[in-house]
Parts: structure tokens; C-alpha cells; sequence
């Protein structure tokens, strides 16, 4: 049984995201304000708290999935539904956030976009996991260690998913802001959204057979990778010169083959 549900959701919760942020600007930092980018994460983190508290709130939330209101047997079309309107609902958030005169018109809003959404997902997860694990410690199975090992293992799957798809989400909304047309960007996000919510939902839900759950987190993960590459390839290259685009692959070309000489085993004489 997880001792410390909420130690446990930091972990899947802020340290993936402070990783994703690193990862994913750290490349294009001559091209933003690192302190206002560091600023606007943290108020991400305060957004999407107060967002997840009031979803949590509604039903039918991980909550009442696990509880009484919502069972297994669920319609369908409801939960499709009522992931689509979360989706939307966190969408229209951000994007109300990322429209504000500071960001509007900004070539490089969709770096504080990003920085946003994965601040915003920091404390999504983090809630969101905190309730989950509260739920299941009493359900039947809870003390059995591998239960508690796949169950952390799917939403520590999941969760990074959940972080890295309200990254892009922001990176959409901020590239929507800065050139003044958020309706192409708020359908993006709230469809991808959406769908991440019903990939949680049937993660949840699903008992039999039972690797279809395991097969739910792990989609989630691959589809958040996917439009993440797709947003830095399509949104965050794009915000920078082509001249200075290439020079970062030669860069970086260079790195690796100064790498590989110097893993080469040295040549005896």
C-alpha cells in the first residue's frame, strides 16, 4: 500500500515536468525570457490546480469513476462527452491566460505557451494522482505490493502523457495567440484533450480483459510523444530563423560525432 499518496504524486506530478521543460526549451532559450518563462510555468502550476480542483469536484471525476456515482458499467457516449467538455474547459483556460496583451501578437509566445501548459499539467497530475491513490488504498487488492507496482506503473505512464499533451496543448494556443487566430488551436487542444481524458477513463474502467488498462496507459504515452514532436517540429521550429535553425543541427551534429570520437576505444600502437 503507497504509505504517502502525496510524496507520490509529486514525484509523477512537478519532477516530469521541471524534466519536460529542460528537455523540450532548453534549446530555444536565446528566444525567450527565461525568468518570465520560469514565471509563467508557475502560474501554469497555479491554473491548472485551481482548473483540477473544480473538475474533480464535478462528476463524473476520477472520484466518483472509482466511487459510487459512476460504475463500470458506465454509458459510453457520457464519458466520451464529458471528456470532450474537460477538455474543453481546460482549453478554454489556457487559452483565455495565453490571449492576455502579454502574450498576444508575440513571436515567442508559444515558448511561454509550452511553459505554461506542462505547469499547468504539473499540478493536474499531481491532484489528480493524489485522488487515485487515495481511492484505490482501500479497495480490494490494495495491500498486495504488485498491485500497487503495475498501479503506479500505469499512471506514472499515463501522467507523463497527461504533462506532456498540456505542453503541446499551450504551444498550440500560444502560436494561435501570436498570430491573433486561437480557433484552430483551441479545436487541436480540446480534441487532444479529450482524448487523453477518455484513454484515463478507460484505464480506469476497464477490468477484463486484463491488459486492455495496460494497453490504454501505454497509448496515452505514445500519443502525447507523438504530438509533442509534432508541436516542436511544426510550432517551435518554426518560431525560429531558418539561418539560425540550421546552425543548431550543425551544432548538434558536431556534439555527436565529438561524442562518438570520444566513446571510440583508444587504438593501441
Amino acid at each position: 500500500m503507497v504509505q504517502d499518496p502525496f510524496i507520490v504524486a509529486v514525484f509523477f506530478g512537478f519532477v516530469p515536468a521541471m524534466g519536460f521543460l529542460y528537455i523540450l526549451l532548453h534549446e530555444y532559450q536565446a528566444f525567450f525570457n527565461e525568468k518570465r518563462m520560469f514565471r509563467v510555468f508557475f502560474f501554469g502550476m497555479l491554473a491548472g490546480g485551481l482548473i483540477t480542483l473544480l473538475e474533480l469536484s464535478a462528476a463524473p471525476g476520477p472520484g466518483h469513476l472509482l466511487g459510487t456515482t459512476i460504475t463500470r458499467s458506465a454509458s459510453i457516449p457520457l464519458l466520451g462527452l464529458y471528456a470532450l467538455l474537460l477538455g474543453l474547459l481546460e482549453t478554454g483556460a489556457m487559452a483565455a491566460v495565453l490571449n492576455w496583451r502579454t502574450f498576444r501578437g508575440r513571436r515567442e509566445t508559444p515558448f511561454y505557451g509550452m511553459s505554461f501548459g506542462l505547469g499547468f499539467g504539473a499540478t493536474s497530475a499531481l491532484f489528480q494522482l493524489y485522488f487515485v491513490l487515495r481511492l484505490t488504498a482501500e479497495s480490494p487488492g490494495s495491500d498486495d505490493v504488485w498491485v500497487q507496482v503495475i498501479l503506479l506503473a500505469l499512471v506514472g505512464l499515463y501522467f507523463a502523457g497527461a504533462i506532456l499533451i498540456h505542453g503541446a496543448m499551450g504551444a498550440w494556443l500560444g502560436r494561435g495567440a501570436a498570430q491573433a487566430d486561437l480557433r484552430t488551436a483551441i479545436l487541436e487542444s480540446t480534441l487532444a484533450r479529450g482524448l487523453m481524458v477518455g484513454l484515463f477513463y478507460a484505464m480506469l474502467l476497464i477490468a477484463s480483459p486484463a491488459w486492455a488498462s495496460k494497453v490504454a496507459a501505454v497509448a496515452a504515452l505514445v500519443f502525447a510523444i507523438v504530438a509533442t514532436s509534432r508541436v516542436v517540429n511544426h510550432v517551435l521550429d518554426q518560431v525560429v530563423p531558418p539561418e539560425i535553425l540550421r546552425e543548431m543541427g550543425i551544432h548538434q551534429r558536431r556534439l555527436a560525432r565529438k561524442f562518438l570520437r570520444d566513446d571510440e576505444p583508444e587504438k593501441k600502437p
